[in-house]
């Protein structure tokens, strides 16, 4: 009688089975697996020569791009730093606004003491030192009352580091002041209406920034409403002073031929005495000339030529005022006479 297995021995039979024919199998397989050829030693060698070709012909790469790695960091750290451009500040919007609010003081005047008073306390916020205290308005003549319209900056020029020469046109009111009458009576007499007239001009307004205010450092100049160009000033370098007494008369009459003809002549006119092409318009009539009143000669860098800084007055044909200011002309003396070459 067949022994009946316990459940452990059914389960270790099973094992040894499958053992068995896993043994089987793998028999089978190795016998038909075909062996594997073995390389020849010629074979091995060409392909170590092929590898160490392509490691060479790969090697100027990796170095060229490890080079241009550190190339390109050493030039991020040595690259030069930016130079940052400073702007003139007196040619920005706030000194703009100087020259507008200088403009507006400019062309308000009245007669009599209390105008004289305001016009210096007004001009004092505005004029550097030693400049004349009426912004060269003469006030022992005036005869007019002056309101202040409007003013449009027209060019901004900058001088140097920290000065500017800002063109505006100015529009301002005049009226002759009207003196009170008296009739048989004594009694005071209803004064006429003042006459009114409306005036342009273009005004060069010369500012300058000490590091801390604005200010303006030259009295005001005048040129063409037709132009409205800035009067360049030359402040690059130290004149020699000219010394030939009997030369500096010679210019100082033709100075008044020459400022006379600037204020009233035409461009055709004007282009006998003036080459500067800049300025030929002249000043149309807006000016009056009245005189030359102090001229002073320095020696131009060539032969013939002179820098001249003249101190000249004019009538305002509109207010009837008189005002001061400044020109710097090169003159040249051509075949015995003189013409300017330049107005700075």
């Amino acid at each position: 009688m067949k022994k009946k297995l316990t459940k452990e021995e059914k389960k270790a039979l099973r094992k040894e089975k499958a053992a068995h024919k896993k043994m089987v199998f793998s028999k089978i397989m190795n016998k038909n697996k075909k062996p594997k050829a073995e390389k020849p030693a010629s074979y091995k060698a060409r392909k170590a020569g092929i590898t160490a070709a392509w490691v060479l012909l790969a090697a100027p790469t990796i170095i060229v791009a490890a080079n241009f790695g550190g190339t390109s960091s050493d030039a991020t750290e040595n690259k030069a730093p930016v130079v940052q451009v400073k702007e003139n500040p007196a040619t920005s919007q706030a000194a703009v606004q100087f020259a507008k609010d200088f403009t507006e003081k400019y062309f308000f005047w009245k007669t009599g003491d209390d105008g004289r008073a305001m016009r210096e306390k007004d001009m004092k916020v505005f004029l550097a030192k030693g400049l004349d205290p009426y912004a060269g308005l003469d006030m022992d003549n005036l005869k007019t009352n002056s309101t202040f319209k409007d003013a449009k900056v027209k060019k901004v020029e900058a001088q140097g580091k920290n000065k500017a020469k800002i063109t505006l046109l100015a529009t301002y009111e005049v009226n002759a002041a009207q003196e009170q009458q008296k009739d048989a009576e004594g009694e005071d007499k209803k004064p006429p209406a003042p006459s009114k007239k409306t005036s342009t001009k273009a005004i060069v307004v010369p500012i300058e920034y000490n590091g801390s205010t604005y200010g303006v450092y030259e009295l005001p100049t005048f040129t063409s409403t037709s132009q409205q160009t800035n009067l360049q000033y030359d402040t690059t370098e130290e004149k020699e002073s000219y010394s030939d007494t009997y030369e500096i008369q010679k210019i100082a009459n033709f100075l008044n031929t020459f400022f006379k003809s600037y204020s009233e002549d035409s461009k055709d006119q004007l282009s006998y005495l003036l080459e500067d092409k800049e300025h030929q318009q002249g000043l149309q009539n807006s000016l009056k000339f009245l005189e030359v009143e102090s001229v002073n000669v320095y020696t131009g860098s060539k032969k013939n030529e002179y820098i001249v800084d003249s101190l000249v007055s004019f009538e305002d044909p509109d207010s009837q005022t008189h005002i001061q200011t400044r020109y710097r002309l090169t003159v040249e003396k051509k075949d015995s006479r003189y013409i300017v070459s330049k107005i700075n």
